[in-house]
């Protein structure tokens, strides 16, 4: 189970919207970043990373890649949360590319997670 840190405390006098929303967002609690990373996907190809969509996390299917999804969230939050990035970073590497002869999501899966391996390799030089 994905732990997230204490909750947030919140002064006398305060709604607590602001310390829930940066409890929520904090890069501690990768849970919203992988929902949306996970939809992302799910959108460009058709399938998700985790069969159950509307049931993300201990209630719902484990992803068929972890470290995918993992390294995709990361990468959401350290670009500033941002979609458009998100798709580019998905959709850059040709091999991803739809081409002419559909492919399984298998196959896609298949041909990202060695993307993100070569990412990972350059990384770290």
């Amino acid at each position: 189970m994905i732990s997230s840190g204490p909750p947030p405390t919140i002064a006398s006098g305060q709604s607590g919207r602001l310390q829930l929303a940066l409890w929520i967002a904090s890069s501690r609690n990768p849970l919203p970043a992988r929902v949306m990373v996970h939809r992302v996907w799910r959108h460009l190809f058709g399938s998700g990373l985790v069969l159950t969509t509307d049931y993300f996390g201990v209630m719902g299917d484990r992803p068929s890649h972890p470290e995918l999804l993992d390294y995709l969230a990361v990468e959401f939050m350290e670009e500033g949360w941002s979609i458009k990035s998100t798709i580019s970073r998905i959709m850059q590497e040709e091999e991803v590319r739809v081409k002419s002869e559909p492919k399984t999501v298998q196959d896609r899966l298949e041909m990202l997670t060695d993307f993100v391996e070569r990412c990972q390799a350059e990384e770290r030089g």
